[in-house]
C-alpha cells in the first residue's frame, strides 16, 4: 500500500512493475465512491529497480484508492492500492504491534 497526501504539490508514487516504460496511464478508483479517474501519458523513470511516477494526484483524505498502472498498449504492468492521508510519518501498522517479552523459554522434546 502507499501512502500519499492531500495536495496541489507533485508526489511520486515509486512501484516495481511488470515490465519498465517512459510513459504509462493511471486509473485511480476511489473506493468509498467507485469513482475512476484516468491519468493519461504520464511520464514515467526507471530509477534503480524501481519505476517513478510524478504527478498531481487529485486525492481526498482518509479515502481508500485502487490503481492500476498501463502501458502505451493498454497492458497492465502494476495493481496496487494507496491510502491518502496528511499525517506525517503515518505508518500502516502505527501501534498495532506490541513486543514480546523476552524471557523466551524452550521447550526441547525427545
Amino acid at each position: 500500500m502507499k501512502i500519499l497526501k492531500e495536495t496541489t504539490d507533485p508526489q511520486t508514487l515509486r512501484i516495481i512493475p511488470r515490465s519498465y516504460v517512459d510513459t504509462v496511464d493511471v486509473i485511480l478508483t476511489n473506493e468509498r465512491t467507485n469513482t475512476p479517474v484516468t491519468l493519461s501519458e504520464l511520464t514515467a523513470t526507471t530509477n534503480g529497480g524501481y519505476l517513478d511516477i510524478t504527478n498531481v494526484f487529485d486525492l481526498k483524505e482518509d479515502n481508500n484508492y485502487s490503481f492500476e498502472v498501463k502501458d502505451v498498449l493498454s497492458k497492465t504492468i502494476y495493481k496496487g492500492k494507496i491510502f491518502c492521508t496528511n499525517q506525517d510519518d503515518y505508518t500502516i501498522n502505527n501501534g498495532l504491534y506490541t513486543e514480546r517479552g523476552k524471557d523466551n523459554k524452550y521447550v526441547i522434546y525427545e
